[in-house]
């Protein structure tokens, strides 16, 4: 598919002198953001990549076992295209933070507890 990036975050790419597809394949994802591009000399090169992936590569599946290639209905076509675009469009982060809710669980409680109001 190639690399997506603003023009603004391959101009900065380009002058931290690193070069885009290198830090596409140390980042293990198609997306340039203007975080991403590292300074001075920890600018990533091909060989930093861990395993010398790009993380493109066809995925053999047939050491799995049997492998049958079927056709997708309309709506999947349609459901995969979406997903891909909003995939591109939206990060996609997972925060976990860890929260005691005694206090809240509480309150609700109580709150359940009393009777409603009646209208007048």
């Amino acid at each position: 598919m190639g690399v997506v990036a603003s023009p603004s975050d391959r101009r900065l790419v380009r002058e931290r002198g690193a070069d885009i597809d290198a830090l596409v394949a140390w980042l293990l994802r198609e997306t340039v953001v203007r975080e991403d591009p590292p300074s001075g000399s920890s600018s990533p090169t091909v060989a930093a990549s861990p395993s010398g992936s790009t993380g493109s590569e066809k995925v053999d599946h047939c050491e799995l076992g049997a492998v049958s290639m079927e056709p997708l209905t309309r709506m999947a076509e349609v459901a995969a295209a979406s997903l891909s675009a909003a995939q591109l469009q939206m990060p996609a982060v997972t925060r976990y933070d860890s929260v005691d809710a005694t206090r809240s669980v509480t309150s609700l409680r109580t709150l359940m507890a009393m009777p409603l109001a009646s209208t007048v």
